[in-house]
């Protein structure tokens, strides 16, 4: 299962790009706006960015709350939520992302868990 994580507010075209790169049947994971603290404006409302993502052809998206997961490390998170919840096989993610705790993850730490 591939999985494309991001915030995807506005859902442009670099993030159908995202999609694209997924293959068939991909999982979008993003997070409930209300609960992201370091963005505040938004283009669409957490259930109008899912329909806008399965519009596109994501088959599945979890937008999970922000707070539970934000003092998790990149090594847990990969382990407990992409491999473990989501059953990701491979990972697709914009230029520049970063992710866990104090940002600490990166693309290469995909490649480090195996993903």
């Amino acid at each position: 299962m591939t999985v494309a994580i991001g915030i995807f507010d506005g859902v442009h075209l670099g993030h159908r790009a995202i999609r694209k790169k997924c293959g068939k049947n991909p999982i979008a994971f993003s997070f409930q706006n209300n609960t992201l603290i370091t963005k505040k404006d938004f283009i669409y409302s957490t259930e109008q960015k899912v329909a806008i993502l399965k519009n596109i052809g994501f088959k599945q998206v979890y937008h999970a709350d922000f707070r539970d997961l934000c003092n998790m490390d990149c090594y847990e998170f990969c382990n407990k939520i992409l491999q473990n919840y989501l059953q990701a096989k491979h990972v697709v993610v914009g230029e520049n992302f970063r992710f866990g705790k104090n940002a600490e993850g990166n693309i290469t730490t995909f490649t480090d868990v195996g993903l």
